[in-house]
C-alpha cells in the first residue's frame, strides 16, 4: 500500500475512526488525539502491513490499541482537588499502638 492509497482510506474512514474513538474515549479532544496518534503510527509503520485487504482493520487496531493507551495515562491522573481527599486523615495517623508491642 502506497502513501498515497492510506491517505484516500485515512479520509474514507474519517467518521468510523471518531465513532470508534468515541465508544472508548468521552472527550472529543481525547478522540482527536488518538485519531492524530493512529494516523502518525499507520504512515510511520506502513511497511508492516502484509495484506491491503485489512488496511482498515489494521487501522482501526491502531486507534484502539492508541484510546487504551490514553486511558491508561489518564487514570494514573489525580486532580490536586482530589489529592486532599486521598490522604489518610490525621486521627489515623497518630494513633497509638504501643499497647500492641508490650
Amino acid at each position: 500500500m502506497t502513501k498515497e492509497q492510506l491517505g484516500s482510506l485515512i479520509l474514507d474512514s474519517e467518521r468510523q475512526l471518531y465513532s470508534t474513538a468515541k465508544t472508548i474515549l468521552f472527550s472529543d479532544h481525547d478522540c482527536a488525539d488518538a485519531i492524530q496518534e493512529t494516523i502518525v503510527k499507520a504512515f510511520s509503520n506502513i511497511g508492516t502491513l502484509k495484506n491491503d485487504n485489512y488496511a482498515r482493520t489494521w487501522l482501526i487496531r491502531i486507534l484502539i490499541n492508541e484510546c487504551y493507551s490514553l486511558v491508561r495515562k489518564s487514570s494514573k491522573f489525580i486532580p490536586l482537588e482530589n489529592l486532599a481527599d486521598r490522604q489518610e486523615p490525621e486521627s489515623e495517623k497518630t494513633k497509638n499502638y504501643s499497647e500492641l508491642y508490650t
